[in-house]
């Protein structure tokens, strides 16, 4: 497609759903970074580059020189660097030329490289892809393992009573009855867990015989530890589950929960429960872990439980494209067809994994949230902490949702406890906090890289700890400057330095005005300039008569 003048101001407007950098590039633009750019751009699935054009809005054209007389030269010399076919044109615009470059996307799979180095855009410049990145693209072309035909498998190798167990969960899920009467060939058939009468690796996950499975797929077991401390001690039990799913899921349940203990607490006058581990959360966990698994590499999803700790680890770091980061609101499952026989039975939703339900469910508990923070690039670490860290939070959030029949987002959640533990909110969360401000969940004090977020008063009188909110929110002004004065009168002559100790939490400049004010209002008066300044109670003589 040839570009035209018209097309180039749309562009030059607004660059949405379009992948587009812009260059002045007055006087001439070096080969050397046309290449790059080309490969960054190829890196996030094609885009373009234009010459002669202002990046900044509002865009203007200023004309360029760059490859005058040599544009078909150019390209031929990206296609021997890069291997990759790239059109360049120009535009004739009355306010010069403009040259643009279109750039197709890399091959699936495959990331290009200029000298040694993957290239991707950040902001106005460009920068080398980390080592995650290139392997999330050299993934993409890894077809889904669930899918694959496992050949040596027949019907034989799977176990009826598991293949019972999913028709229920899915008629159950659905309403459909008429599952009922399909015969278990044809039912697993509709699921696409047979494809042309084959066995898919799915289906033997989910419903394989202990021995077929020993045999034909044996990196698909479970193992489940359990020691009484965190120490390195002996197990004191071990139970490897080598089976299909729907055989093993619910006799796993049971075991963790033999030793899960309770938590009891009084909200009035009752007495409520909460489990060391949720049991919705351990089963997302368990969930995620079968159907995100990497079951081309070698080990099992180890499951090691602790009085008040779990740790559930998965073989293959995150599938393509989830971070630590985004994995609350993004999920793309590794292994589709076990996700889409999970999503039939009701276990999974279409839109996500639970990881959201985790984190609400556990921060809703008084508990630390789901913590993925030992992950790496060959295995997924979930590690989920059992103890509750403060029943008058847990009836806090309860109370709250009551009275202001708000419906709190994870992500309100995830801010609530962050401020909670640490008075900080990660940059990421804080569009949740005017939220919740006016829902009177929490309070902000102080102002610019002083500011702290606080739970309200409304928790803090509810958890009977005023002292402590008046300690977190900080005295008045009044309240600081009459402490500044009394130290002031008490050691003449103190310095700037000390005078920040009198008042820790707030910043130099914050002390300083205040001392200004006392000054202003006669009330202690300064000697010397800068870091040599000392402070004196009173008027300075003379002052308060001018």
């Amino acid at each position: 497609m040839t570009v035209t003048k018209e097309q180039l101001e749309a562009w030059m407007r607004d660059s949405e759903g379009e992948n587009l950098e812009f260059k002045e590039a007055r006087t001439g633009f070096d080969s050397h970074e046309l290449t790059r750019y080309c490969i960054a751009l190829a890196n996030e699935r094609s885009g373009r580059l234009i010459l002669g054009v202002t990046d900044k809005h509002p865009r203007r054209v200023v004309g360029t020189d760059a490859f005058r007389g040599a544009l078909d030269k150019q390209v031929e010399k990206l296609f021997d660097r890069i291997r990759i076919r790239i059109r360049a044109e120009e535009v004739p615009h009355p306010e010069g030329r403009v040259v643009v470059f279109t750039i197709p996307s890399r091959p699936v799979g495959k990331a290009l490289e200029y000298k040694g180095q993957f290239l991707m855009r950040v902001r106005d410049g460009l920068r080398g892809m980390t080592f995650e990145e290139v392997q999330r693209i050299g993934a993409e072309n890894t077809p889904d393992f669930s899918a694959e035909i496992n050949r040596p498998a027949s019907m034989a190798s799977l176990d009826i009573g598991a293949i019972i167990e999913f028709r229920r969960q899915w008629v159950a899920s659905s309403g459909n009855e008429a599952l009922n009467t399909v015969n278990p060939e044809r039912l697993l058939s509709d699921a696409g867990l047979i494809v042309d009468g084959n066995i898919t690796n799915a289906a033997m996950i989910l419903f394989g015989t202990e021995d077929s499975l020993g045999q034909l797929l044996s990196v698909s077991e479970v193992i489940f530890e359990y020691r009484n401390d965190e120490a390195l001690t002996p197990v004191n039990q071990r139970i490897n589950f080598q089976r299909g799913f729907f055989l093993y899921f619910d006799d796993l349940i049971d075991t963790i929960n033999l030793r899960n203990d309770e938590h009891n607490y009084i909200d009035g006058l009752f007495r409520k429960t909460i489990r060391t581990f949720n049991e919705q959360v351990i089963r997302e966990a368990v969930l995620n872990a079968v159907s995100h698994r990497e079951y081309r590499a070698h080990g099992s999803i180890f499951i090691r439980q602790y009085p008040r700790r779990m740790t559930i680890s998965s073989p293959g770091g995150f599938p393509q494209g989830i971070t630590i980061e985004n994995i609350i609101e993004k999920q793309v499952p590794r292994n589709k067809l076990i996700a889409l026989a999970f999503e039939k039975c009701g276990l999974v939703e279409r839109s996500g994994q639970g990881v959201d339900r985790m984190f609400r469910m556990s921060i809703q508990e008084g508990k630390l949230p789901p913590d993925y923070s030992e992950s790496d690039d060959y295995e997924v670490r979930l590690i989920l902490n059992g103890a509750v860290q403060d029943e008058n939070f847990v009836r806090f959030l309860e109370v709250l949702a009551a009275e202001t029949q708000e419906i709190f987002s994870v992500e309100d959640f995830i801010v609530l406890d962050q401020v909670r533990r640490t008075q900080k909110v990660e940059e990421r969360y804080r569009d949740q906090i005017p939220h919740l401000r006016d829902a009177g969940a929490i309070e902000l004090t102080g102002k610019g890289r002083g500011t702290k977020y606080i739970l309200s008063r409304k928790y803090q009188r509810f958890a009977g700890r005023s002292g402590q909110y008046t300690r977190q929110k900080g005295l008045d002004k009044e309240q600081n400057k009459a402490l500044l004065e009394k130290h002031i009168v008490n050691n003449p002559g103190c310095q700037l330095a000390e005078l920040r100790g009198v008042l820790p939490e707030k910043t130099q400049y914050q002390v300083q005005k205040l001392l200004q004010e006392l000054k202003g209002e006669y009330r202690i008066h300064v000697k010397g300039e800068r870091r040599w300044a000392k402070w004196y109670p009173g008027p300075e003589p003379g002052e308060q008569d001018e």
